[in-house]
């Protein structure tokens, strides 16, 4: 970044911060954010968010100098389908008081701001473009009503997690390659090999109850990330190759989960499938370290955090060879084709049995993760921030 600058102020909106629970968008703003105002004390960031009720609580603290919360009370629906949908107000950029050099939304949203002010959109991945299917009804309403082309024509640049997304996105609005970007996530430091005598691996195996050798899912439970295919292929290896081996799935309930519930009370191993719902993010690096096997057969990602997160903890990966996927893995794990159980059970069947093969994806992975971190994700957004800055 340049010196000679005088500071910006910068203004990011911290909707995603809202969630009672974090993970995909809500973990990247966070972590992102964090990784920011520890580099940057030069410039002012002005967060801003909007709620009609008090959630200060769920909030970070952001205790900085050069940090401001800005908070609007509406209605959530009240705020974007009426002020910001049909009457394009309020202008987010005049709610400060101050003058603004840069707007940032981390995420997809309804907002606005002055046609002046330069401004950058993070765009997660465009499932919803290519996979309509997997969302429900509301959701795909809810992408309608955002004219997700329009805000993003009126953005001055669009980052993206990866150079696959970067291509779709280019594909879906006709940008410019100039006026897109890919800026890889980073994952936690906390990610990493834990000691075998760690005390808190066995609190969490008690907590969760979770057996001696297992493969594990980790992700919000929805038709996007084929668990319905990861149980058909758990049948097969559980028949045949690996009678010990059982399968915990870990995550949030999202939309269109019914089916994936039918599908493990349908199985003839109902017994060996173990769902252990939201999982809190300090016990994640220990279920990830008491796993045998990770397992990832997403149809389509943006970038793929849990894959990074397990082969960061020294956890034996299996993912799909779609969308971003091999990208962010590398050869720190094993592709196989979504589409195919078969293929998918053969991968398992092979991990589980080879103890040099666990060992050498163990390491592979540990290598390929150690390219991502959040302070490099921080530098490179910085230097965004000055390069379209009216300063």
């Amino acid at each position: 970044m340049n010196a000679l600058k005088m500071a910006m102020n910068i203004l990011i909106d911290i909707r995603p911060l809202m969630d009672k629970r974090y993970s995909g968008v809500a973990e990247y703003t966070f972590e992102l954010l964090k990784a920011l105002l520890i580099i940057d004390q030069k410039n002012h960031y002005w967060l801003l968010y909007n709620s009609y009720h008090n959630v200060s609580d769920r909030l970070p603290t952001f205790d900085y100098p050069n940090v401001t919360i800005v908070r609007t009370k509406y209605p959530n629906k009240f705020f974007n389908y009426v002020l910001l949908k049909c009457f394009h107000r309020p202008l987010f950029d005049k709610l400060v008081g101050q003058p603004i050099d840069i707007f940032f939304m981390p995420h997809l949203n309804f907002a606005r701001w002055s046609p002046s002010i330069p401004s950058i959109i993070t765009v997660h991945d465009i499932s919803f473009v290519y996979f309509p299917q997997f969302f429900n009804w509301r959701k795909n309403v809810w992408h309608w009503l955002l004219s997700v082309k329009k805000l993003l024509k009126r953005s001055t640049l669009v980052v993206t997690l990866s150079e696959n997304t970067q291509r779709d996105v280019r594909q879906y609005t006709k940008l410019d390659a100039e006026r897109t970007r890919t800026i890889y996530s980073g994952i936690s430091d906390s990610f990493q090999i834990i000691n075998k005598n760690d005390i808190r691996l066995g609190e969490v195996k008690q907590k969760y109850q979770l057996p001696d050798v297992f493969m594990l899912f980790l992700g919000t439970i929805e038709p996007r990330k084929n668990i319905e295919g990861l149980i058909k292929a758990f049948e097969i290896v559980k028949s045949k190759q690996c009678p010990d081996l059982k399968l915990v799935i870990a995550g949030g309930r999202g939309w269109k989960a019914d089916p994936v519930y039918e599908a493990a009370n349908k199985s003839s191993f109902v017994k060996d499938i173990i769902f252990l719902d939201y999982v809190e993010a300090g016990d994640k690096v220990y279920l990830y370290n008491l796993a045998t096997l990770f397992v990832y057969p997403s149809f389509y990602e943006g970038f793929g955090f849990p894959p990074l997160e397990a082969m960061a903890s020294g956890t034996p990966t299996i993912v799909s060879a779609t969308s971003s996927l091999p990208e962010v893995v590398g050869d720190g794990a094993i592709m196989i084709d979504p589409y195919n159980p078969d293929a998918l059970a053969m991968a398992i069947s092979e991990v589980c049995n080879d103890e040099s093969l666990r060992s050498l994806l163990s390491e592979k992975g540990k290598q390929q993760a150690t390219k991502f971190n959040w302070r490099k994700t921080a530098e490179q957004y910085l230097e965004l921030f000055s390069l379209i800055s009216k300063k």
